[in-house]
């Protein structure tokens, strides 16, 4: 608080009174004419329990907002939002932001906000009646964090991505085979990722604020009580920060008649003077303790393993001071990943040199890539015909369909013809491995052609088609299903066009038009016409239809 302490003349007594000033080093004279009111100033919020976050959700009564240190949302009262009077004289003192008419800061979506963090207790749920897969009995846990003394901050002041690196270089390790566009990157240099600090830093400025002041020998009380998530994150920092020099625990149901506070609570207390430090076995809370630390505990399990009778975040404490900082070294990239160029290209492949950026989230911790683009492509040996080279050969010989050419890049893929199989295997080729293709300019194989060759492997394992060599077409035998239906091509696909026709009107107008002998070609809006093109499709009358595949909905079967 900001005051000026007035003496009694009296009885010589004093006490705190209104200030003029806005800061404490506010004392001298205005020069402007500012009227400024008389008032006790707060100027400085508690740390203990201080949170950041970003606002996303507004209703009548309440909201939500994103948590900035971990993946969930606290919901909040639009009560809790402190007055704009309190809020000025804070962001003045506590970040030196003068409140500008010409941009105010309001509750929004959108708007960040910073915070005391709390839990309402943990909600169970079970999966009742819902069939989810392997989930039909299994319970689960949600936290219920509320948010209260909420003060807006200025845009921009919460920092929810860190870039590890820009411009990295880098190759492809690794392809997805699932996933078009995806896969690893081994980075040429190490990145180290954020640190707890870095990530929390309210909580790590709280513990340097708490120690810095040499005269304070009072325990810090948290005054509410915390998620086991929350706590684990002070014991971390406190370990990483000050392990000799401060030491925890929580609120027993002994401190109710002497510090009038409620068991559960969090308490960091100095190690003063010869007072050993004591080991990590011994910032337990006590067990007597009436709070019910087993929902709090549960929440925790799946991030810190089976805690059951140990202190929230011990084990995961104790794991951690034998492990190094972890170094990243690969990174895995998407389809969004990529620049806007190489979206239009056709994806990397393995051994293609790259270069992009690194970034990783404050709240979830996942490291992402951006920006990635291609320096230089893997080029195949000659007559390897495939990506990466010396792709060892079979020494079977196959035929296929190829069903995608990619003239662009100059590679496409071929279905194998294998009758054994259940499933057809699709295959890479490029267009060097095309030994008697189309001499023209364009590609020299086309979607649907029949070709011959040989298999070969990379070495990440991946088949590929080599000496590809063109057949005449119909050298593939084609056979029909037993059940397959037949049909006399009455419209062949190719370069089939409807441009610039009439748009027909309504169907029910059909019987008009012949009964006063004209088309249904007559009644159309020569204003109207069919500007799109229909390409690629034919039109088959169907003769026989064993399974019924085509029959109209509700006919019955013959």
């Amino acid at each position: 608080l900001l005051f000026d302490v007035v003496q009694d003349f009296v009885d010589g007594s004093c006490h705190a009174g209104p200030t003029t000033s806005l800061t404490p080093s506010d004392k001298g004279p205005r020069d402007d004419d500012e009227i400024i009111e008389p008032a006790v100033r707060m100027i400085e919020l508690a740390l203990a329990m201080r949170a950041e976050g970003v606002i996303n959700n507004l209703k009548d009564t309440y909201g939500f907002l994103h948590y900035s240190e971990r993946p969930v949302d606290v919901h909040f009262k639009l009560f809790q939002v402190m007055p704009d009077s309190l809020q000025r004289d804070l962001r003045r003192n506590m970040l030196g932001y003068e409140d500008k008419d010409t941009r105010p800061l309001k509750l929004e979506v959108g708007t960040e906000v910073s915070f005391d963090l709390s839990v309402h207790g943990t909600i169970h749920a079970t999966g009742g009646n819902h069939n989810h897969r392997n989930r039909k009995n299994a319970s689960h846990e949600r936290e219920n964090l509320k948010a209260q003394r909420i003060l807006f901050l200025p845009p921009k002041t919460i920092i929810t991505n860190k870039v590890l690196g820009k411009t990295l270089e880098g190759v492809i390790a690794k392809q997805d085979t699932k996933q078009p566009y995806a896969g690893t990157v081994e980075l040429k240099d190490t990145l180290t990722p954020m640190t707890l600090e870095e990530r929390h830093p309210l909580v790590a400025k709280m513990i340097d604020k708490y120690l810095a002041d040499t005269q304070d020998t009072e325990p810090l009380i948290f005054h509410d009580i915390q998620t086991a998530k929350e706590d684990d994150v002070v014991f971390q920092l406190i370990e990483s920060k000050a392990p000799q020099k401060l030491k925890w625990r929580h609120t027993t149901d002994a401190d109710k008649a002497e510090v009038m506070q409620p068991a559960g609570k969090l308490v960091l207390t100095k190690i003063t003077g010869d007072e050993p430090a004591p080991p990590p076995e011994a910032n337990v809370s006590d067990d007597n303790a009436s709070v019910d630390q087993t929902d709090v505990m549960s929440t925790a399990s799946s991030d810190f393993g089976d805690m059951e009778g140990k202190p929230p975040g011990r084990k995961n404490r104790k794991k951690g001071r034998n492990q190094r900082p972890k170094i990243i070294k690969t990174v895995r990239y998407d389809k969004g990943s990529l620049s806007s160029e190489l979206r239009k290209d056709g994806p990397p492949n393995v051994g293609d040199k790259v270069v992009l950026d690194v970034i990783q989230s404050r709240r979830a911790g996942v490291v992402s890539v951006s920006n990635m683009k291609i320096v230089e492509r893997m080029v195949p040996e000659e007559g390897a015909g495939a990506v990466g080279g010396g792709a060892a050969e079979e020494d079977n010989t196959t035929m296929g369909v190829v069903t995608e050419v990619v003239s662009q890049r100059k590679f496409g893929f071929i279905s194998v013809m294998d009758e054994t199989a259940t499933k057809r295997e699709s295959l890479f080729f490029q267009f060097s491995a095309v030994e008697n293709g189309s001499k023209s300019s364009g590609p020299p194989l086309r979607k649907g052609d029949e070709v011959r060759f040989k298999i070969g492997t990379e070495k990440n394992g991946k088949r590929v088609a080599l000496h590809v060599t063109t057949l005449p077409r119909g050298t593939i035998p084609s056979r029909a299903d037993k059940n397959a239906c037949t049909g006399i091509v009455l419209l062949e696909p190719t370069h089939t066009e409807l441009k610039n026709t009439k748009k027909l009107n309504n169907s029910n107008s059909t019987a008009s038009n012949q009964s006063n002998g004209s088309s249904r070609w007559d009644s159309g809006d020569d204003k109207q016409k069919e500007e799109v093109p229909i390409t690629e499709q034919g039109c088959v009358l169907l003769t026989s239809d064993p399974t019924n595949m085509f029959a109209p909905k509700g006919d019955d079967e013959e």
